[in-house]
């Protein structure tokens, strides 16, 4: 799905601009503050967001430097855990910084660190 890129903050297009161009033309042509749905990066690794997580924000585009338009992918929170649990068993088993969490909740540190594709900064082996 196609989103906006404001600055380094992912939002969904409105309703009144489905495209990058239109969106530009809604902008231009209204306030400085609009209102927008953010896609929030807490508890995800981008391009992969939890629809369940979203935040209404208003933008000041007198102070935005740049917007462009991204690829990114939406899916539920228990969609997102599932292919997570999936990376982690073929990537971070061998890493000498995993451990289980002793309250179950394996996923608690890699929702933030591992992104859905398999790559992870922290990995050490």
């Amino acid at each position: 799905m196609k989103v906006l890129k404001i600055d380094y903050g992912h939002y969904l297009y409105p309703e009144y601009g489905s495209d990058l161009d239109s969106f530009m033309e809604y902008v231009n042509a209204s306030y400085r503050f609009i209102h927008l749905t953010k896609l929030c990066e807490d508890n995800c690794v981008p391009p992969y967001f939890v629809e369940e997580d979203t935040c209404v924000e208003y933008i000041n585009f007198d102070h935005v430097r740049k917007i462009s338009e991204v690829e990114v992918t939406i899916l539920s929170r228990k969609g997102y855990d599932e292919r997570l649990t999936e990376c982690m068993a073929k990537f971070c088993m061998d890493c000498i910084r995993y451990k289980e969490n002793e309250d179950g909740d394996n996923l608690e540190g890699h929702r933030e660190s591992m992104s859905l594709d398999g790559v992870c900064h922290y990995k050490k082996n």
